[in-house]
């Protein structure tokens, strides 16, 4: 219905229709209702009947989205030389170097030395960390914005990302504890907002805080409407940045919650565009929104980079000349591509948190070890994207969304 309406009279309204063609309201919000009809009822003709009632704005299917289809990851290995940019081109240093370096800070009249790098266990295999130039912000200070993450849900007990959570709301089972029983949130999560030098594995891009918002159920799957709502909410919190690691068919629902979110509340929103291994737009949104006119500044699709170089016999000798034949970080083979896709963050291998509060799913299904473990996907390389979003606006916060992209 009419967004601006009171949610009294969208509730009066949906009420109303609902009884002219034999539906029931199961939910209302953001100026929407979800109506319910009998199972043998033809879905696509009822929404075009609901569309030609008088007050409808528009009415659609209410189509299930779901997490990017999994992909299979490595185990982690630790890097043993790192790449630099330096004036004079590249230079690459040996992680045994950089584990030694040790900075100077003066604190409580002592000269105290601290780990130039990161000191977590396992900071010299967060390939993708070193490959943003994370590494480089990561003694930055100033507190980054909160980025709202759409998903399965946060462990927010998590020892790595304890204090670093904020519980928004679920959606999927309409309380405000937004477990994650998949484990794909919380690995979301882990790469934006783990916490730093704390002795455990990881530590985030970000230094600030995410808000949990869990649209998507145990198994990774979802509708848009709740997707709708879960972006509303995000638009209406003190977050600066969302990022979406999920897809499924264009949406005016999801569509005019993103135009809220960007045009009216200023957000900037990262999307995953998707493990098919396809430039088809089909199952690719919200990311494939990134190519339209209105929301499009605001929103980025991003595709995922692999860890591991790739050899190309370019001149067809078959002879692969090293240096000019081989191309580090290209894009992974599962990932989606197209003129719709505008970044290549790293997503292949990356290791971060899962959750250790609770059973998952992910554990369950694909033997992810609690606490953290390794996962690839687009899903993976959009929070890149989102949280270096965050740490860009901590240092220029006049920056509009259109400035950031």
């Amino acid at each position: 219905f009419d967004k601006n309406l009171p949610a009294a009279d969208t509730s009066a309204q949906a009420s109303a229709l609902a009884g002219q063609i034999g539906a029931q309201v199961v939910s209302t919000g953001a100026g929407m209702a979800l109506l319910s009809f009998d199972e043998s009822a033809d879905v696509a003709a009822l929404a075009q009947e609901v569309q030609s009632q008088p007050g409808v704005v528009f009415s659609e299917p209410n189509y299930i989205y779901s997490l990017p289809e999994p992909v299979a990851a490595a185990p982690i290995e630790e890097l043993r030389e790192i790449a630099f940019q330096g004036e004079d081109g590249p230079v690459v240093r040996a992680v045994s170097e950089l584990k030694e370096l040790r900075t100077l800070v003066r604190k409580g009249g002592k000269t105290l030395t601290i780990p130039t790098y990161p000191s977590d266990p396992l900071s010299y295999s967060l390939w993708g960390h070193w490959k943003v130039g994370a590494h480089i912000i990561w003694p930055e200070k100033k507190v980054s914005p909160t980025v709202c993450v759409i998903d399965t849900g946060v462990d927010s007990n998590h020892p790595d990302l304890k204090g670093r959570v904020i519980n928004g709301f679920d959606f999927v089972n309409n309380d405000k504890i937004p477990n994650d029983d998949n484990g794909h949130g919380t690995h979301v999560a882990g790469i934006i907002a783990a916490r730093a030098n704390n002795s455990r594995d990881i530590w985030g891009v970000s230094n600030g805080k995410v808000i949990a918002v869990k649209v998507l159920g145990s198994q990774g799957r979802g509708t848009n409407f709740n997707i709708a709502l879960g972006i509303t909410y995000c638009a209406n919190s003190p977050a600066r940045v969302i990022n979406m690691s999920l897809g499924g068919s264009a949406s005016t629902a999801t569509y005019n919650a993103l135009d809220y979110a960007i045009n009216t509340k200023n957000k900037f929103v990262a999307a995953a565009a998707g493990n098919s291994s396809t430039s088809d737009v089909f199952a690719a949104y919200p990311a494939a929104y990134a190519r339209d006119v209105l929301i499009g500044y605001g929103l980025v699709s991003v595709a995922a980079a692999q860890q591991n170089s790739v050899t190309v016999d370019t001149n067809g000798n078959d002879a692969i000349v090293a240096g000019s034949e081989t191309f580090a970080h290209c894009a992974a083979s599962f990932s989606n591509y197209g003129n719709w896709v505008e970044l290549v963050a790293p997503g292949d291998n990356i290791y971060s948190t899962l959750p250790l509060s609770y059973p998952f799913y992910q554990n369950y299904r694909f033997s992810l070890n609690p606490g953290a473990d390794t996962m690839s996907g687009t899903s993976m390389a959009s929070p890149y994207v989102a949280a270096i979003a965050a740490r860009v606006w901590s240092l220029f916060p006049g920056y509009s969304t259109g400035d950031l992209e």
